[in-house]
């Protein structure tokens, strides 16, 4: 956890990385990146949106982030990293994903 770099790298600072490349900070945890910008109904994820999760079926704390890469055929898959795969894409119908699965947000580039 924590990681920033290509050696090692967790959920939030993946899409800090990415969003750093299109010139947009964003802070440094899921549950403070969740806090920001406009929120997002699953039906309408495009790429770019952020899709957050908890931990545990029906917790409220915000534990896990991803970036939506494509939405083809209403299937949303995302990119994040995993602690025993490194950075790998799912898609958010996956079980594991669907349950855990909060809200979404939309970052408005100022």
């Amino acid at each position: 956890w924590g990681g920033n770099t290509k050696s090692g790298i967790d959920c939030s600072g993946l899409t800090c990385q990415a969003f750093k490349s299109i010139n947009v900070a964003l802070p440094r945890t899921a549950d403070a990146q969740a806090l920001l910008s406009k929120k997002v109904k699953k039906d309408d994820l495009k790429p770019g949106d952020l899709v957050f999760f908890t931990e545990r079926k029906r917790s409220r704390a915000i534990t896990h982030v991803g970036l939506v890469t494509t939405v083809k055929r209403g299937e949303v898959y995302f990119i994040n990293a995993t602690t025993k795969r490194g950075v790998i894409e799912s898609g958010l119908s996956e079980e594991y994903w669907k349950d855990r699965y909060k809200t979404a947000k939309r970052i408005v580039k100022k």
